[in-house]
């Protein structure tokens, strides 16, 4: 499934099927047509999708699959959360839903309610406004750009590029606790998107501005971040421009990859028995702009979501051996920024 940039009208979900014998990727068809559904989410058992609608006024639009499965059907519509939302993530037992505004700096609490899937709801109850401003010209204020859940439910993180922060919240009920700091980066770092390994028990970091990998430990008691390892996602005689994306693990959280956007390209680190970085390649894309990719349950493909190029490339993947190699197979869809396998 596949979100992208879409205008008033058009179509802004898509699904696309992957040949895992070919690699060859096909049968684009249009899902929902909703305003840029730049990034989303889907319910454990994949019959409900939620999508950000990242515009000034910010949304979220929720779908559920037709009994066929040919389209998805709106269920509902939330309007004015907040400017640009670009991340939307579940909580691990499936009650909440958390967006991450840009613009307005701010974090965002759902609800999920309703009797079966086909009236669900989200009812807003709680709120995290960020302040202040950073050095980087694009720090002049608050722009969380990922919130998301600890894997034992028991902590809430949002990402700060303008603040160069991870903050950490705990609920009490459907009261949002004072936010916490959990980790302050570098000036400059403009952190953008976090994972939780549940096999090393660690947190990788990416961050936009500065194109570094941070590896971080959790104090499972505070939820505090503290780190343990920093290094590049770019090699090292690339001198232009590039900003980091996406950041995956390995189906067996072995491997870690990151989008370079500009270098267009992933970038592949070993993790060891500790859960630290070895850099082992740099891949072309084969495409411009990859925003988002995506690593096949197998392992054996990843597919990446090249958004200026207007297109997903497929990449194989060695599963012993973590590395990429470029193939032929692509497929043509406007803008994409998001990718998730069904």
């Amino acid at each position: 499934i596949v979100g992208s940039y879409a205008k008033d009208n058009q179509p802004g979900i898509y699904r696309i099927q992957l040949d895992t014998k070919t690699a060859a990727v096909s049968s684009l068809t249009a899902l929902a047509t909703t305003v840029n559904p730049s990034y989303l989410t889907l319910s454990a058992d994949k019959q409900t999708v939620f999508a950000v609608n990242e515009t000034n006024k910010g949304g979220i639009s929720v779908f559920n699959w037709q009994k066929d499965h040919s389209v998805l059907l709106p269920v509902s519509l939330l309007t004015e959360l907040g400017d640009n939302p670009c991340y939307i993530s579940l909580s691990p037992d499936g009650t909440t839903l958390a967006i991450a505004n840009y613009s307005s700096g701010d974090i965002r609490l759902f609800k999920i309610e309703g009797a079966n899937t086909q009236d669900t709801i989200l009812r807003e109850f709680a709120s995290h406004q960020s302040q202040g401003q950073g050095l980087h010209e694009r720090q002049e204020a608050p722009h969380m750009h990922w919130v998301d859940w600890s894997p034992d439910g028991k902590f809430i993180y949002s990402v700060d590029l303008g603040l160069d922060e991870v903050k950490v919240y705990e609920l009490d009920g459907e009261t949002l606790l004072p936010a916490k700091v959990a980790f302050k980066l570098q000036a400059g770092d403009g952190p953008r998107h976090m994972i939780f390994s549940e096999k090393q028990g660690l947190a990788y970091l990416v961050s936009e501005l500065s194109n570094d990998v941070v590896v971080l430990k959790q104090d499972t008691d505070s939820g505090l971040l503290t780190e343990l390892q920093r290094l590049s996602s770019l090699p090292a005689d690339f001198a232009d421009k590039s900003q980091v994306a996406a950041i995956k693990l390995s189906p067996a959280q072995d491997f870690l990859y990151v989008s370079n956007r500009g270098l267009n390209s992933i970038a592949v680190y070993a993790i060891d028995a500790q859960g630290l970085l070895t850099y082992l390649q740099d891949q072309s894309t084969g495409g411009n702009w990859p925003r988002d990719f995506v690593i096949s349950k197998d392992g054996e493909f990843l597919l990446v979501a090249n958004q200026l190029s207007s297109e997903i490339t497929v990449l194989k993947r060695d599963n012993k051996s973590g590395l990429l190699s470029s193939t032929d197979s692509k497929i043509t869809l406007s803008q994409p920024t998001y990718i998730s396998q069904l």
